[in-house]
């Protein structure tokens, strides 16, 4: 399954979060289960850096206006946060 499938698969059943802050604070927290990284998030050093105490970061390919597409959104999406992956494979996905 591509990521673009498994990421509309969270969207529809499982629960995300949008945007550094809250991705970052849910990392933190400790319920994020996966970080997603757009190709152009101006952040993206940060988020490498601290890879949150074990939590994967996933690169995607695209920007974060296809990111935001792709969640079903009208806005950019640099990075989101997987709390639930819900009945997608998101967590298998390799780059």
């Amino acid at each position: 399954m591509s990521i673009e499938n498994s990421l509309k698969l969270v969207v529809q059943t499982g629960k995300l979060v949008y945007g550094h802050d809250k991705s970052v604070k849910n990392a933190k927290e400790k319920k994020a289960k996966m970080l997603i990284v757009a190709k152009d998030c101006k952040n993206k050093e940060m988020l490498e850096k601290n890879v949150y105490l074990g939590i994967p970061v996933l690169h995607y390919p695209g920007t974060s206006v296809e990111l935001g597409r792709i969640c079903g959104k009208r806005f950019a999406v640099g990075v989101l946060a997987v709390l639930d992956p819900g009945t997608s494979n998101i967590l298998n996905e390799k780059e």
